[in-house]
C-alpha cells in the first residue's frame, strides 16, 4: 500500500465508486475526496454525435447530415458532400466526379453512386443475432431476441437483461446502461479483428466495460467479410495473372463458393471453422481455351481447393492461403 503524508499526518486511502467507476477516496484529517482514476477512453466515445447508419441494398452506409454538408462513410472511405437544393428532405451531392448523392428523408434515404440508385433504410443497431468473445479473461456476448447476455471471468459472472437502444457512431455502434454490476458500455467498431487464440478475422472489434472490468475481443460472423460483391483475383501464387483473364471468387451466405476460373465457371462449397477456412472440391464447365489459360485455371482451382485460412492485407486485399504457403490475392 502506498502511504501519502502531509503536514497533518498520514493520508489514508481506499477504493470507492463514483458513477460506476473505481475512484480513490482520500481521508486527510476530517476532509474526504473521491478522485476518479484515469482510464483510457472507449473507442468511438468522443466526436460521434449525430451519426446514423443505413442499409442501402445490402451495403451499410454511415452518414452525419448537417445544415451545410453531410459526412458519408462509404466502403470504409469518408466523403464530404455539400448540401444542394431539393424539393423535400435534405439532399447532398459531390461537386466533382465520381457522382455521389445522398438524399436524407429521416428513416429512409436514397444513395446514388455513379448511375446506380439504392434505396436505404435506417438501422437501429448491429444485425442480430450478434455474438462476440474474447480471452484472458474469457468472456462471451450475445445479442438476440431483444436481450443482451454477457458472461465473463470464464462464466463466473453473468449479466442478462432486455436490450436497450444503440447509438450509431462513425465506425460502428455504442450502447450504455446501468446494471447491477455497475455501468455497462459496449463499443462495436466495424474494423477487422483477429481472434487472439485462432487468428480468424471477424468484422467487428468489440470493447466492453462492465463495472471496473474491461473486456476486449472480436465479434460478428467471419463469413460476412467474404460474402457480398465478387472478389477479383490479382495474384496467384506470387506469379500474377494473365492479362485480361478473369478469375473471381463469389462467397454466398449459404456456403456456396463460385466464380470464373479464367476459362470456365466453377462452383463448390466453403466453410469458416474455428481454425480458419476450408473448401471442398470444385466442379467446372468444360469449355476449352488457350493452353496458357487452361494451365492457369488448373493452378487456380488446385490452390483454391487447398485453402486453410484467410486474412486481409493492410490495403484491404483478401488473402487465401494454403498450408504450403501458396496464396490467392483478390480485391473488390
Amino acid at each position: 500500500m502506498v502511504r501519502l503524508v502531509d503536514q497533518a499526518g498520514p493520508i489514508r486511502w481506499r477504493l470507492c465508486r463514483l458513477a460506476g467507476w473505481p475512484v480513490v477516496l482520500l481521508l486527510a484529517g476530517l476532509g474526504t475526496a473521491c478522485i476518479p482514476q484515469a482510464r483510457a477512453p472507449m473507442p468511438s466515445e468522443t466526436g460521434d454525435a449525430g451519426w446514423a447508419a443505413y442499409q442501402c441494398d445490402g451495403q451499410t452506409v454511415r452518414a452525419r447530415a448537417g445544415e451545410d454538408q453531410a459526412e458519408l462513410v462509404l466502403d470504409g472511405r469518408a466523403k464530404s458532400l455539400p448540401r444542394v437544393r431539393s424539393a423535400s428532405g435534405a439532399r447532398y451531392a459531390a461537386t466533382q466526379p465520381p457522382r455521389i448523392e445522398f438524399w436524407n428523408k429521416g428513416d429512409q434515404a436514397v444513395l446514388v453512386v455513379a448511375d446506380e440508385t439504392r434505396e436505404c433504410r435506417r438501422l437501429d443497431g448491429p444485425a442480430r443475432p450478434f455474438s462476440a468473445r474474447g480471452h484472458e479473461p474469457g468472456w462471451a456476448l450475445a445479442l438476440a431476441e431483444g436481450r443482451l447476455t454477457l458472461d465473463w471471468q470464464y462464466g463466473e459472472k453473468t449479466l442478462a437483461r432486455p436490450l436497450g437502444p444503440f447509438k450509431a457512431t462513425r465506425r460502428g455502434w455504442r450502447y450504455a446502461e446501468t446494471t447491477g454490476h455497475g455501468d455497462l458500455t459496449l463499443a462495436l467498431d466495424e474494423t477487422i479483428c483477429h481472434d487472439s487464440a485462432t487468428g480468424v478475422p471477424h468484422p467487428m472489434t468489440v470493447d466492453i466495460v462492465v463495472g471496473d472490468t474491461r473486456l476486449q475481443g472480436c465479434g460478428g460472423r467471419p463469413e460476412n467479410l467474404l460474402s457480398g460483391p465478387p472478389w477479383r483475383v490479382e495474384d496467384l501464387n506470387e506469379r500474377g495473372v494473365i492479362d485480361r483473364s478473369m478469375l473471381t471468387l463469389e462467397f454466398a451466405t449459404d456456403g456456396t463458393l463460385a466464380g470464373l476460373a479464367g476459362c470456365n465457371r466453377y462452383h463448390g462449397a466453403y466453410a469458416v471453422t474455428g481454425e480458419g477456412l476450408s473448401t471442398g472440391s470444385f466442379a467446372a464447365t468444360r469449355k476449352a481455351c488457350a493452353p496458357a489459360l487452361m494451365n492457369q485455371e488448373a493452378r487456380f482451382l488446385e490452390t483454391l481447393q487447398a485453402v486453410v485460412r484467410f486474412s486481409f492485407s493492410e490495403t484491404g486485399a483478401l488473402v487465401l492461403e494454403t498450408a504450403q504457403g501458396n496464396r490467392i490475392l483478390a480485391r473488390r
